[in-house]
C-alpha cells in the first residue's frame, strides 16, 4: 500500500523538494509503507483539496487547519522549542525603516491572501496599530512563497514583508529569515514588530482514511497513550521538536481572524 502527503506551497521549491524526500524516508520508516509527496500550487488548492480529502496526509498551516471542523480525521501539531505556537514578523531592510509609521508610502510583498505568517497576521497587527495596509502601502502582491517575498525585500522590488518566527527574540527572527532566504538575507533584513501567537501548522489525517486505517497509522508513527513515542525522523522532516494531539477547535479564533478581519482574540493557555 501507498500513503499520499500534501504539502503547502509556501517553503519555496528548492525546499519542498528537500523537505519532500526527507518526508519520503521518515514516513516510509514509520509506516513501512510508500509515500506520494506532493505539493499544491496555491494556498486555494491546498485547501480544496484537504477539505475534498484527495490526500491521505495533508501537512497543514493553521489558516487551513482553522477550516477543518469535521474534515479531520485526526491533527498532531508541530512543537517547536517547547511551544504549539508561532508569531509573525514585520521584516523590512536592516536600517531603512525603523517604525510603523515609517511603513507609509512603503510597498509590501506578502507570501498568500491565505498565509497566516506571511500576511494575515502581519495585516491584523498593523490594522490594530491604526495603520490600515490599503491606506498604508502604495502596492500589495503576493509572491506565492516565503523564500520569494523576502527576495523581492532584499532586491528593492518591495519594502516589507512577514515571515513565520517561534517568538519575538531578534535572533529567533534572523534564523526564520535563514531559513526560508539565506544567511545573506538574514544579514540584510531585520524585523520592526512581531506579532501575537497562533497555534503551529499540523499533520493532519484526512477522511480518504476510515477510522480503523487512520489509528493504524497513528499507531505507528506516534504510538499509544500508553507508549507514546517520538518520530524522530519526521521530527527532522517538519524542522519539529514533537508533535501533540489537537483538534481543529484550537483554531477557531484564527477562522474568526479568516472570516472578518477583526484583531486575534488570546488563545487558551494551552495553546
Amino acid at each position: 500500500m501507498s500513503i499520499s502527503l500534501l504539502l503547502a506551497p509556501s517553503i519555496g521549491n528548492a525546499r519542498a523538494q528537500a523537505r519532500a524526500e526527507l518526508l519520503r524516508q521518515a514516513l516510509g520508516t514509520a509506516l513501512g509503507e510508500d509515500t506520494d509527496i506532493q505539493m499544491a500550487a496555491s494556498y486555494d488548492e491546498l485547501t480544496l483539496r484537504a477539505l475534498e480529502s484527495s490526500a491521505d496526509l495533508i501537512w497543514a498551516p493553521p489558516s487551513l487547519c482553522a477550516r477543518l471542523e469535521g474534515a479531520a480525521r485526526a491533527m498532531f501539531r508541530c512543537v517547536r522549542r517547547g511551544r504549539g505556537t508561532y508569531r509573525s514578523a514585520i521584516v523590512v531592510r536592516r536600517g531603512e525603516v525603523k517604525t510603523l509609521g515609517g511603513l507609509v508610502g512603503k510597498r509590501a510583498s506578502w507570501v498568500d491572501p491565505l498565509s497566516l505568517g506571511g500576511h494575515l497576521l502581519a495585516v491584523d497587527y498593523l490594522r490594530g496599530e491604526g495603520y490600515l495596509p490599503s491606506q498604508t502601502f502604495t502596492e500589495q502582491e503576493f509572491a506565492g512563497s516565503y523564500p520569494a517575498a523576502l527576495a523581492n525585500v532584499v532586491n528593492g522590488h518591495a519594502d516589507v514583508t512577514a515571515v513565520t518566527v517561534p517568538d519575538g527574540a531578534e535572533t529567533s527572527v534572523a534564523e526564520s529569515i535563514e531559513r526560508y532566504g539565506g544567511a545573506l538575507h538574514a544579514e540584510r533584513l531585520a524585523s520592526i514588530a512581531v506579532t501575537g501567537e497562533t497555534p503551529n501548522d499540523a499533520l493532519v489525517f484526512s477522511h480518504s482514511l476510515d477510522e480503523d486505517r487512520t489509528a493504524e497509522l497513528i499507531e505507528r508513527v506516534f504510538g499509544t497513550q500508553e507508549s507514546p513515542k517520538t518520530p524522530s525522523a519526521l521530527c527532522l522532516a517538519l524542522e519539529a521538536d514533537g508533535f501533540e494531539a489537537a483538534d481543529p477547535s484550537d483554531y477557531r479564533p484564527v477562522k474568526r481572524l479568516l472570516q472578518n478581519g477583526t484583531r486575534l482574540t488570546e488563545f487558551p493557555p494551552s495553546l
